[in-house]
């Protein structure tokens, strides 16, 4: 049978993950996206990423390429890059059909959308086209009061911190809420999203480290249902052990189990390490509460990275690498720019069945899982 499929694309430090589940839509979902213009050009040797996009994505009856739905976890560059150039943005009844782009059924992005551009919230051409797209189908759904056609509709992320979201509660998230639908169609007996974040401001917390980017990151629980079994994918976007340390006093820590972690921030060790000091006197110290959330593996767990190759560029950083290899051992964390079939750079593909996840035969683990890996199409239950 064919399993719902989870992809993590190798983009250097950027971050491109493509699900596909297996319900009788077989809706798609995108959660970020770097597409550079290198990654198109056949004379380079990047991977291609918009070709494995479109080669996986369903077409309408006229021949569209779409996406059911597409999240932003935040506004940096290296998750929003090539919205511009490859998606369609505008009225779906605008679209040009010799355009080859895609287009989105329903775009999610968190209430800061609202924010305008300051020394906190830097945005770039990506970042700022996203965010007219999400004002213009905000402003559709407030003028007509109703949930509009596929290729309109939002969903919002969390309350606003204004009254801009008061009036529009039928397409938002409360921080904390179950989501159910995806592209207004109710899948829970397929998936069931758990909004854990970007959480409020907290009572002590700088103004300017609450305002930074990273620190709006959305975090969502995946719960992706095959027979009896619920695998759990945690998604964390680029928070640091603050918002950890934060969302540790709010939620349990069955909030985080995961069968699946992308590691935060490309492996940076500032999700789980707190500098303490100044200048010279700077050292970094572990956080046991973002490490304690970050160490909810079930039985079988991969941790995966979606980073360029460890070396003298950070992020990725060894340190929070071998912290991750603690919770999971080595052979299953995974690190994109270290997954290779015949020494060229693979996507990370999983499915996810009924028995926990595998991946499909026919791709090597990493580098530095290589030397200890079972069989590639073993299903790890986790029980």
């Amino acid at each position: 049978m064919a399993y719902s499929k989870m992809t993590f694309l190798p983009v250097d430090n950027g971050n491109m993950v493509l699900i596909k589940l297996n319900d009788s839509n077989k809706t798609t979902i995108l959660y970020d996206m770097y597409i550079r213009e290198k990654a198109c050009d056949e004379n380079d040797d990047s991977y291609d990423v918009l070709g494995y996009l479109k080669n996986n994505l369903n077409k309408d009856e006229e021949g569209r390429l779409f996406v059911d739905v597409f999240i932003l976890s935040h506004h940096d560059d290296d998750h929003i890059r090539g919205f511009q150039n490859h998606f369609h943005t505008g009225d779906i009844k605008e679209y040009i059909k010799d355009s080859d782009k895609i287009y989105i059924k329903e775009i999610w992005g968190s209430s800061r959308f609202f924010k305008r551009a300051d020394k906190y919230n830097t945005l770039e051409a990506n970042a700022k086209a996203f965010n007219t797209e999400m004002k213009r189908r905000y402003k559709l759904h407030k003028d007509n009061k109703v949930i509009q056609e596929e290729g309109n509709r939002i969903i919002i992320l969390g309350e606003s911190e204004d009254d801009k979201t008061d009036h529009v509660q039928d397409i938002v998230y409360k921080i904390g809420d179950t989501i159910k639908k995806l592209n207004n169609k109710d899948i829970s007996s397929k998936i069931e999203i758990e909004l854990l974040g970007p959480i409020e401001q907290q009572d002590g917390e700088a103004e300017d480290l609450y305002k930074r980017k990273n620190r709006g990151s959305v975090v969502l629980q995946l719960n992706i249902k095959e027979g009896n079994y619920t695998n759990q994918i945690l998604l964390t976007g680029d928070s640091g052990a603050d918002v950890l340390e934060y969302m540790h006093e709010i939620y349990p820590l069955s909030s985080f189990e995961y069968d699946i972690l992308q590691a935060p921030h490309h492996c940076s060790k500032y999700s789980m390490y707190n500098q303490i000091g100044q200048g010279e006197n700077k050292i970094c110290e572990l956080s046991e509460t973002a490490f304690e959330i970050l160490s909810q593996a079930k039985t079988g767990a991969k941790i995966i990275a979606s980073c360029r190759e460890f070396g003298n560029e950070t992020p990725p950083h060894n340190e929070a690498k071998e912290k991750y290899e603690e919770i999971v051992e080595i052979s299953n964390f995974l690190y994109t720019a270290g997954h290779k079939k015949k020494g060229k750079v693979e996507p990370i593909e999983l499915e996810f069945t009924q028995e926990g996840h595998k991946e499909p035969v026919g791709l090597t683990k990493s580098k530095t899982a290589a030397a200890t890996i079972g069989s590639a199409g073993e299903a790890r239950g986790h029980g």
